[in-house]
Order: structure tokens, then C-alpha cells, then sequence
């Protein structure tokens, strides 16, 4: 809340202060992660239903991750920055889950996400806090010619996560028995997951001077947009998994969300170069509709976690 107060177009810098206070948030958050499900074993008290929370909150986690990182390297008016920051935020999560719904188990590498990216990031916001400007540190020039340290970071984040997706695909592989059927099947359930990709991309990338994040209603909205659908999706895979159950990824509450980014893609490469002739109003303009789909989406997402998590604390005789 604080970094949205400062910085809610995700371009103006936040004071150093915030950062301090991001950065320790983070580690203690990284913490915490990482002890609760080990706690919870040793106690006895792990079950499905923990599982779930723990997972959801980690899915919400990284839209708001993602929301930081872009504020802190004031991205706001560039799309392409923004979708490589999702991109580069989102697969691992999804395809990790992916995995885990495939292998019955999450195995995390010697360098993985939860541990060694949370630090980085971490580490990246207490950075920001104690560099003189740090709007001119990410802004310098990198020791590769031509190359901004904020774009080196992306480029960097997005190498590591080539490395752990193909990690990930590789025991999904095992898991199968080989390129076949049920490789491709496997991997058929990732459709609409790229779709939001392909459809963000052109949608986001179609006009690079950020109008389509105008557009949109500003950078946090489109991302909000595009990450509510990610929590939907990796929200029931997840519920696939705990209850032994097939992945129904196509879900009916995506259909507005596709037709206002798939419209908004279609709409930028057809006026591209035209003229502007929209009579509108603005009820019916890409931004009202991009904050209606989120807060439907938003709707979405809360009466399934509230259902699905009454229904296991039912079954297994938990009080909620």
C-alpha cells in the first residue's frame, strides 16, 4: 500500500524509506514461507486445506511482487518492461504448479524462487533504500554497451527463469514416460495460461509508447487484469492436485477478460497508424471495461478461495 501511495502509475520514484520497509517485509514474508510448512510437519498440523492457503497466498504474492518491481524500477510507461516483468514473475509459479500436478510432489532446485529470488528481490529494494538516487542507479548505463541496469535486471530475471522452466518441464517429462500422448496432454493444460501471454503480449506490446497501458487504465490495472487470471487458473490446478482430481483449465469466467484483451490487441493493430475516429462513451472505453473484468475476476477468485476452503475444512473436520 505504501509503494501504490507514492508511485501509483508506477513511474514516480518512492521515497528511500519505503524501500527499507519493502525490503524487510520481504525477508520476513521469505521467512515465514519457508518455515510454515516445516512447522507444520513437525507439529502433525499440515494438511490439505493448509496447503491450499499457503499456495494462494504465495499466488497472490506475485502479482503484488510483481507490482513492486515494476514500481521499483518505474517501468509504468513502458509495456514491454511491464510484460517482461509478469512474464518473468508468473511462469515459474504456474509452471512449478504444473509440475507438482504431474509428479505429486514440488522440488525445488538448488537455486529456485522461493528462496534465492525472494532475496534478490530483497535484496534489489534495500538497495533502493540506502543508493543516493536510486532512480538513477537502475537508470545507468550496464557494463554491457547500450544496456540500461534496469533492463540487465529483467534480462537477468528472465534468464533464470528459462533455467527453471526448462527444469520443470524435464520432470514433467520423466513424469509421463517420454514425448507421447500424455506429454502432450500434459502440456495442452498450459494452453490458456499462454493465451493470457499471447493475448498480453499484443494487446500490451502493440503500441510501445504505453497508450495501451493508458488504454488499459494504467499499468496496474492491465496487470491486475492479466494476474487475477493467473490466480483463477493456478488456483484450480492447485485444487486439482489436493483433491486427486482432472484440471479443468478452460473456465467460463474467463470469457470477458479474453474478449476484452483479445478485442483491445485486435483493436490496437487495426488502428495502428489510423487516425483516431472513437465516439464511445466513456462507460463502454477499454479502460471502464479493463477495472470491470478485474473486478469481476477479482469476485471470481474470492468465492472460490472462500468456497473451496469451507468445503476442505468440512471434509476434514477443521474449524475455519
Amino acid at each position: 500500500s505504501l509503494i501504490w501511495h507514492f508511485s501509483p502509475d508506477l513511474r514516480g520514484p518512492c521515497p528511500r524509506w519505503c524501500w527499507a520497509v519493502a525490503g524487510v517485509c520481504t525477508l520476513a514474508y521469505q521467512t515465514l514461507d519457508n518455515m510454515d510448512g516445516k512447522q507444520a510437519r513437525r507439529t502433525g498440523t499440515s494438511s490439505p486445506l493448509g496447503l491450499m492457503v499457503d499456495h494462494g497466498v504465495d499466488a497472490v504474492n506475485i502479482v503484488l511482487s510483481t507490482l513492486n518491481v515494476m514500481a521499483m524500477l518505474q517501468v509504468g510507461g513502458s509495456p514491454w518492461r511491464c510484460f517482461a516483468i509478469w512474464m518473468t514473475s508468473s511462469m515459474p509459479f504456474f509452471v512449478a504448479t504444473w509440475e507438482e500436478l504431474h509428479t505429486g510432489s514440488l522440488y525445488l532446485g538448488a537455486f529456485n524462487g522461493p528462496t534465492d529470488g525472494v532475496l534478490i528481490l530483497a535484496a534489489s529494494q534495500l538497495l533502493c533504500a540506502f543508493v543516493g538516487d536510486y532512480s538513477a542507479f537502475w537508470a545507468a548505463s550496464s557494463p554491457l554497451p547500450g544496456v540500461t541496469r534496469r533492463d540487465l535486471t529483467i534480462a537477468f530475471y528472465a534468464l533464470c527463469v528459462f533455467f527453471t522452466v526448462t527444469d520443470n518441464v524435464r520432470s514433467v517429462l520423466r513424469a509421463t514416460g517420454g514425448v507421447g500422448s500424455r506429454f502432450r496432454a500434459a502440456l495442452c493444460l498450459l494452453a490458456p495460461f499462454a493465451l493470457t501471454y499471447v493475448g498480453g503480449a499484443v494487446w500490451l506490446l502493440s503500441n510501445g509508447t504505453g497508450e495501451a497501458l493508458n488504454v488499459a487504465g494504467g499499468p496496474r490495472w492491465a496487470t491486475w487484469l492479466l494476474g487475477l487470471c493467473f490466480l483463477k487458473l493456478v488456483l484450480h490446478m492447485q485444487l486439482a492436485h489436493i483433491c486427486s482430481e482432472a484440471y479443468r483449465p478452460w473456465r467460463r469466467s474467463l470469457i470477458p477478460p479474453a474478449v476484452v484483451v483479445f478485442g483491445g490487441a485486435f483493436a490496437s493493430l487495426w488502428s495502428s497508424g489510423r487516425p483516431s475516429t472513437s465516439t464511445l462513451p466513456a462507460i463502454v472505453s477499454g479502460a471502464a471495461l479493463c477495472k470491470a473484468c478485474v473486478f469481476l475476476l477479482a469476485a471470481s477468485c474470492v468465492h472460490l478461495a472462500v468456497g473451496s476452503t469451507r468445503e476442505l475444512a468440512a471434509i476434514l473436520g477443521q474449524a475455519v
